[in-house]
């Protein structure tokens, strides 16, 4: 606990008052609920792994079981959500999806386009259990991870001037050649629908980063999953190669957000599998990912 408040909140932000809320409110809201307290204790554990090579693997296994009780009881809260317990579980559901960014790389099996998918359905589920709560923890002291500038879920996109520099000067015109090519495409109108909303939901997600104030929040890294039509991820797990060049371009802002050490590698990694993935055909709609990627 004590390396999870000393050193490990404020490697998730770096605002003061979003950092207070992982290294104090966490943990006050903890003492009265077991499965956040033991998430705490798996994710802080988890970070010590990452750090510290000759013991890393006891300190996966202590993740390990932590992570265990926690979930156990997690899902049981799950199924009785009310405003008792709300933010509570919000807690937990932030801190477990940072988790889940973190473990490919503390247990050296890296990232892949499967876990992608299972982080995507895991913020797809999480925010719509706690959708009818949203107004009641923003007023909580969990206010500070809801900046308006990347809370901004309703696919409306702001056409006023940029303010930071963080995404390549032509991102809007790739997406813009990319809906054009999905509109061209033969496939069934649900399919194609799916396609352009999800790449609707893409084109938001980089209009938060454009418009962001610096420093970015870790939180922008979520914004398109939460946004996804559901039968997009299926399209995902299915690896269809159109849904796979629609995940290389959200590698774009996991690279404008690998300063989070529980975010790194996992642009170069997917991109690395989904050039594998697609058709020949397919790939030169992957080259722009990848140039501004570095892979």
């Amino acid at each position: 606990m004590h390396h999870f408040t000393a050193i490990v909140c404020s490697t998730l932000s770096d605002r003061e008052d979003v950092q207070n809320v992982w290294g104090m409110v966490l943990p006050q809201i903890s003492f009265s609920c077991d499965y956040l307290l033991h998430g705490i204790l798996a994710f802080s554990a988890l970070h010590i792994a990452i750090q510290k090579s000759e013991q890393s693997e006891d300190y996966l296994n202590c993740s390990m079981l932590h992570l265990h009780y926690a979930l156990n009881t997690y899902r049981r809260s799950l199924s009785t959500i009310s405003a008792q317990n709300c933010i509570s579980l919000f807690a937990f559901s932030s801190l477990i999806v940072v988790h889940v960014c973190a473990l490919p790389g503390a247990d050296g099996s890296g990232p892949s386009t499967r876990k992608a998918i299972s982080l995507f359905n895991m913020c797809r589920g999480v925010e719509t259990i706690l959708r009818p709560y949203l107004s009641l923890i923003r007023e909580s002291p969990m206010k500070p991870l809801f900046r308006d500038d990347y809370h901004r879920m309703d696919k409306q996109l702001s056409r006023s001037p940029h303010s930071n520099a963080i995404l390549p000067v032509d991102f809007e015109n790739r997406i813009s050649q990319l809906r054009q090519f999905i509109a061209a495409c033969p496939l069934e109108p649900g399919e194609k629908s799916t396609y352009l909303d999800a790449l609707l939901s893409l084109e938001v997600s980089f209009d938060i980063i454009d418009k962001a104030t610096i420093p970015l929040e870790c939180g922008m890294a979520f914004a398109w999953p939460i946004m996804l039509p559901l039968k997009f991820i299926d399209f995902l797990q299915e690896n269809r190669p159109l849904s796979l060049v629609l995940l290389s371009y959200h590698c774009v802002t996991l690279n404008r957000l690998n300063k989070f050490w529980f975010l790194r590698e996992w642009d170069k990694a997917l991109l690395t599998e989904i050039w594998c993935l697609i058709p020949l055909d397919l790939r030169s709609w992957v080259e722009w990912p990848k140039a501004v990627c570095g892979v």
